[in-house]
């Protein structure tokens, strides 16, 4: 975690060259919390080590917010050699649920949507560890749950081969 100044800026001294996600809060609190936003940055090294950003996103928000339902997510086995089962409970939704899954690049590896959920509300799917047909190496994966294209939940999977 990045804390700034009160002019919003902030000093690390080791920063690698990829795609960052990006969160910004307000008083401790996320305003992907509130609004459901997230914002990537990509850094490429240059011979300077110097990186400045400007974020030109006004985050404003509207009406009342409401508070988030209980979501749970569990993936196992974690680590895995391939065959991942992905369990999420979400009370009473009648969206379509998706997951995609992340390389460490940010690459989409899979899309999987999630079946209806059983009398206890839980979804179940199962990724066979692979990007459609081919095998993936070892490594380290995101899975991200998204109803209506917004986040709302997220695992780390790691396959080792």
């Amino acid at each position: 975690m990045v804390i700034t100044d009160t002019n919003g800026y902030f000093y690390n001294d080791v920063i690698y060259g990829r795609k960052y996600n990006l969160d910004i809060c307000h008083n401790t609190i996320p305003y992907n919390k509130v609004i459901n936003t997230i914002f990537y940055i990509t850094i490429e090294p240059d011979s300077n080590n110097y990186y400045e950003f400007i974020l030109d996103t006004l985050l404003s928000s509207t009406g009342t917010v409401t508070e988030k339902k209980n979501i749970e997510i569990n993936v196992f086995p974690n680590p895995s050699d391939g065959e991942v089962q992905i369990c999420l409970h979400l009370p009473a939704n009648d969206s379509k649920v998706i997951a995609k899954i992340f390389n460490t690049e940010g690459e989409i590896i899979r899309i999987i949507p999630f079946e209806k959920p059983n009398k206890d509300d839980n979804y179940l799917i199962i990724w066979d560890g692979k990007c459609f047909d081919s095998t993936l190496a070892s490594g380290i994966f995101y899975v991200n749950v998204e109803i209506e294209n917004r986040r709302i939940a997220s695992e780390k999977i790691m396959i080792i081969r």
